[in-house]
C-alpha cells in the first residue's frame, strides 16, 4: 500500500509513501528535511549523482501537491541545505505555480543562509516561525531528546509534536539473519518523527522501546512495522 492512516491525539493522520503526512481535517501537508541543494553539494564535490536526482524531489513534491490538494504545507526544518543555488530557484518557482497554498517554514539548523537570503530578498511567499502551534499538534525540527529541560512552555507541554531532524530509519533482521533497513515515521506516546523526505540525505537508525509505532517506507509502498500501543 501507499499510504497509511493513524490515529493520533484524537485525529487521523495519513501516512504517505512518499515520506510525507497529510491531515485531511485541515488540509494540512507535513514534510520534513527536503535538503534543497545537496544534491548540488555533493555533485560540486566531485560525487557521481545524476543531476536529474535534483528534480525528482520536485517533481514528486508537485505530485503530493495535485494529489491531495493541501490548503496548507508546513516544511518541518531543513528545507535549506548550503548555498543557495539552482534547486532553490527551481522550488521557488514550484511554490509560485500553486500559489494557493500557504506555504511555512519551521527554521531547521540548516536553514540560517536561507533565511538570511530570504530577509534579503524580501520574499514573502514562505512563512517562518521556530515553531508553529496547530492544535493539537506542535510543529518543530528538532526532536524532544534535543531540547534542554523545561525548554517547552504552557500549552506547547500538551501538544503533539510533529518533528525530524534524525532522518529516522529502522533495520529489520529476519530469521536467516538477513538484515534490510528503510526510512520510517517514528511515533512514540507524545512526539511523532517524519523520515528524511530528500533523496541522498542519509538516515539515523531509531531505538524503537515499547508502545512505539513504526511505519517504514521503501519502493514507494509503507510498510506498518510496530504497532503496539
Amino acid at each position: 500500500m501507499s499510504s497509511f492512516d493513524l490515529s493520533i491525539a484524537n485525529t487521523i493522520l495519513t501516512l504517505d509513501a512518499r515520506k510525507v503526512i497529510f491531515w485531511g481535517n485541515t488540509a494540512a501537508l507535513f514534510i520534513a528535511d527536503l535538503h534543497l541543494g545537496k544534491i548540488s553539494h555533493f555533485r560540486k564535490s566531485g560525487l557521481a549523482i545524476p543531476a536529474a536526482a535534483a528534480t525528482m524531489n520536485l517533481d514528486v513534491l508537485e505530485s503530493l501537491f495535485i494529489d491531495y490538494e493541501p490548503k496548507n504545507c508546513y516544511f518541518l526544518g531543513d528545507l535549506f541545505h548550503s548555498a543557495t543555488n539552482e534547486e532553490w530557484f527551481d522550488f521557488r518557482r514550484l511554490c509560485l505555480k500553486y500559489n494557493h497554498i500557504h506555504f511555512t517554514l519551521i527554521t531547521g539548523n540548516h536553514d540560517a543562509k536561507l533565511v538570511k537570503y530570504l530577509k534579503i530578498s524580501e520574499n514573502d511567499w514562505l512563512n517562518r516561525c521556530d515553531t508553529f502551534e496547530l492544535y493539537p499538534f506542535l510543529l518543530a525540527h528538532e526532536p524532544l531528546d534535543h531540547l534542554p529541560e523545561n525548554s517547552l512552555v504552557g500549552e506547547q507541554k500538551n501538544l503533539f509534536r510533529l518533528c525530524g531532524h534524525f532522518h529516522p530509519k529502522v533495520k529489520m533482521v529476519g530469521l536467516g539473519k538477513q538484515q534490510i533497513s528503510m526510512p520510517c515515521f517514528h511515533f512514540s506516546e507524545n512526539q511523532g518523527i517524519l523520515p528524511s523526505f530528500g533523496k541522498f540525505t542519509g538516515g539515523c537508525f531509531i531505538k524503537v522501546r515499547e508502545g512505539d509505532r513504526v511505519i517504514g517506507v521503501m519502493n514507494d509502498k509503507i510498510y506498518p512495522i510496530g504497532l503496539s500501543g
